[in-house]
Formats: C-alpha cells, structure tokens, sequence
C-alpha cells in the first residue's frame, strides 16, 4: 500500500496533467476464473487508477473475500491488487 501512495505521490507531483479514476461497486458474488471468493455472498470492491505523464500509471483494487488459504495457513478476508504500467498507443496500425 505504501508504494501505491508513493506511486500517486510522484504521478502528483509532475507539472504534466494527471487524470484519476475510482470506481465502487456492489456484487452478488466475487468470481473470478468460475470460484468464488465470497462464498456466494455479497461483495463490495473499488478501484482508483491515476495516469500520469508520457502514459505512465499506477492504480489499486479491494475487495472483500472469504476462503481458506491453506499456503498462508490462515482465512483470507480481503483481496488487495496493485497496478503499475504504462499504455503505449499505435496510431499509424490499421
């Protein structure tokens, strides 16, 4: 999490323009890859995505979850994703 802020820190700080983006949302159910993550229950998750200059950015996911994780030898009850990239644009394809 402290590298997600620093990452918005440093897109913030450029004098270039810097578009943000948050979703929220409510799901009947948090599947991915056809399992549940919530034991068939309700899930609430948001994203914030910021890109900065020369196409650059940085972004994070939460959700609630609900499993076993036997590798972490514990229950799981959130799912924490972060993103870092950069989009490249090809205007000249067709």
């Amino acid at each position: 999490m402290k590298f997600i802020a620093l990452a918005f820190l440093a897109l913030s700080s450029s004098a270039l323009a810097i578009s943000t983006e948050a979703q929220l949302g409510v799901y009947s159910n948090f599947i991915w890859r056809a399992i549940t993550f919530s034991e068939n229950k309700p899930a609430i998750q948001a994203s914030i995505d910021a890109e900065g200059p020369y196409s650059f950015y940085v972004g994070t996911f939460v959700s609630n979850a609900e499993f076993a994780d036997e590798y972490l030898d514990n229950n799981v009850t959130q799912e924490i994703d972060y993103i870092i990239g950069k989009r490249w644009f090809f205007d000249d394809l067709e």
